[in-house]
């Protein structure tokens, strides 16, 4: 019930605005242009695959809930700005409860101009914590950077028209957890003029090189783990550039990290 009265008190506060994309795009934000997000997302699971990507019982219940603040700016014509943090609260039936905020995300996207028809960007991501100590599916509370490619083209297909992005980049943090290679693909379709279908899928590959710390929940942000996620969301245009969105992610596959899937919604603006 909080997070379906924050995510109605938010739309309601920003519907005087307009939309805004997602973070994982290769077109930049309009030079002085604002765009703000705000989410609620909900996972829970009582198993996880192992280091040899079977599946085991974990014999705990998780549930975690999370609220996220996206926001960028565009700087000039061919620079964005963005920050991205979130405050969780997480129950566990062997571990108890949890609360707090997730490491912040600090972003500079830079386009770099148009290849095979396609409009390409460089990023450069910082990873600062908030706090120092280490809560398991919560936060490291280690320094971080990533580095990405984006690469959006438009298409139409069966005469619905839309736009393809696709991310390929590389985490490092200070020796905790592992270094990972991040990928995305994603497919946006115009269903109607007010209505429009996301299809993902997201790779979190750990190259297994950064010390492991004893995570007893077995679920999340385990030092040294592997996930594939699929990805499907609904986005409606509102009011002016206002939209709503609702989603679920799917866990396919893994080591190291919880199966299941979780839900989520939120309101995304432009101004």
């Amino acid at each position: 019930m909080v997070g379906i009265f924050l995510i109605t008190l938010i739309f309601f506060w920003n519907s005087l605005f307009g939309f805004c994309g997602n973070n994982k795009t290769a077109w930049v934000q309009q030079r002085n242009h604002f765009c703000l997000s705000g989410s609620y997302w909900n996972y829970s699971s009582d198993h996880f695959w192992n280091a040899n990507g079977n599946q085991r019982d974990a014999f705990n219940k998780f549930t975690k809930e999370e609220y996220v603040l996206y926001l960028e700016y565009g700087l000039t014509q061919r620079d964005t700005l963005w920050l991205k943090d979130g405050w969780a609260r997480i129950r566990e039936s062997v571990n108890g409860r949890t609360l707090g905020f997730a490491d912040m995300e600090i972003g500079w996207k830079r386009y770099l101009g148009q290849k095979w028809g396609a409009a390409i960007s460089g990023e450069i991501v910082g990873i600062i914590p908030i706090e120092s100590e280490h809560k398991p599916g919560l936060r490291y509370g280690r320094y971080g950077g990533e580095f990405n490619l984006l690469l959006s083209k438009e298409f139409s297909y069966w005469k619905l028209p839309g736009w393809y992005d696709f991310r390929l980049g590389y985490r490092a943090y200070e020796g905790f957890p592992s270094d990972q290679i991040r990928a995305d693909a994603a497919a946006t379709f115009n269903l109607f003029p007010c209505v429009k279908l996301l299809l993902a899928g997201h790779l979190e590959y750990g190259l297994f090189n950064g010390h492991s710390i004893m995570n007893q929940s077995f679920f999340c942000l385990f030092s040294n783990y592997r996930l594939l996620k699929g990805q499907v969301e609904l986005l409606f245009s509102l009011y002016k550039e206002a939209s709503l969105f609702v989603g679920y992610q799917r866990h396919i596959w893994g080591k190291n990290v919880g199966t299941g899937g979780l839900w989520y919604g939120g309101v995304q603006v432009q101004f």
